[in-house]
């Protein structure tokens, strides 16, 4: 016998038993065959060319988007012409005189920013053109950002630099107190809230973060959890807190006031390299609402919501 014959021979016993335990095995093998069948022969990668293509995101319901800039200027006495052009009447008078006495000066540009800010505004962005957005000076610095908050949220405003020592004198009542703060930064605390005439109402509370960061827990009083919260310890000073309401497309300013002094003179003043002293101006323009009842039956039942741009 040929070994093509032996070979034969002997494979042909293998290939019956194989065949056999197939088909003993037809329960499993069918519904895998059903499985491909029905899957078909559809490519696992995307059809379209250039990959998938996301939806664009969604502002909630309730977001503002706030544009934040921080002007640095002299003190020369030149920023009386544009303060012409500022509504300061649009706080409360209680709340202007006690920010004063505190050395802080705000109003409200209804129009065009007056031309020596729009200046400056230009220069600064020129300026921070070639600079690494991720890696470039912080907002402090002078530079632009976008916020884009949630009614009722906390959001900050970075206005000065660490100080290493900071010794403060801040309103508790009708007295004033003093504290020697360590690795201190000046703040704006930020929060919105929509109204359904398209305006939004600002609160704006100046504060001072100062140590070193410590994880605490924290409790969430409207969800009945606790999160666990590594920010430094932060004094709020609430009696300076203002509330300025704009329309789209309005900012409101904030700075120190002609006589520098008091607690303007940490948040909005300083002095580069030892040269003269300089006026940090702190700019929010509302550039958008999603909340608008006006044309509303119901009023305040539907909000606007729109693609990021």
């Amino acid at each position: 016998m040929s070994s093509y014959q032996n070979t034969a021979a002997y494979q042909a016993p293998l290939n019956a038993g194989f065949w056999v335990w197939l088909f003993s095995r037809a329960g499993l093998v069918a519904p895998l065959l059903g499985l491909l069948f029905l899957g078909g022969c559809s490519p696992l990668t995307p059809t379209k060319k250039g990959g998938f293509e996301l939806s664009r995101p969604q502002m909630s319901p309730d977001s503002v988007v706030l544009e934040v800039a921080i002007l640095h200027l002299p003190i020369d006495g030149a920023d009386a012409a544009w303060w012409e052009a500022l509504d300061e009447q649009a706080l409360d008078s209680e709340i202007r005189r006690r920010c004063a006495e505190n050395g802080f000066r705000s109003g409200l540009v209804r129009g065009s920013i007056p031309d020596q800010l729009d200046g400056q505004l230009r220069q600064q962005r020129e300026a921070h053109k070639s600079v690494d957005p991720e890696n470039g000076p912080p907002l402090s610095g002078g530079g632009e950002q976008r916020l884009q908050c949630r009614a009722g949220k906390r959001n900050k405003i970075l206005i000065s630099d660490v100080y290493p020592t900071l010794a403060a004198l801040f309103p508790t009542g009708d007295r004033l107190t003093g504290k020697t703060l360590d690795n201190a930064q000046c703040l704006f605390s930020v929060r919105s809230f929509p109204r359904g005439d398209g305006s939004v109402e600002l609160e704006i509370t100046p504060e001072i973060e100062y140590g070193q960061a410590r994880q605490r827990w924290v409790g969430q009083a409207h969800e009945g959890t606790f999160r666990l919260d590594s920010n430094r310890e932060r004094l709020s000073l609430e009696t300076l807190r203002i509330r300025p309401k704009l329309e789209p497309g309005q900012v409101f300013l904030l700075t120190c006031t002609p006589e520098i002094k008091g607690l303007g003179r940490h948040f909005c003043s300083e002095s580069p390299d030892g040269g003269p002293p300089e006026r940090r101006v702190l700019l929010i323009r509302l550039a958008q609402t999603q909340v608008d009842d006006l044309f509303t039956e119901q009023g305040g039942q539907d909000a606007l919501t729109t693609a990021i741009d």
